[in-house]
């Protein structure tokens, strides 16, 4: 169960970084 939680907080922190990485590129 941890394991699964871990997995999701990693993916929503990369879909975070990566969206403030597309906002400069946009600019």
């Amino acid at each position: 169960m941890q394991q699964t939680q871990t997995v999701w907080v990693w993916h929503y922190w990369v879909w975070i970084w990566s969206s403030l990485a597309q906002i400069p590129k946009d600019l």
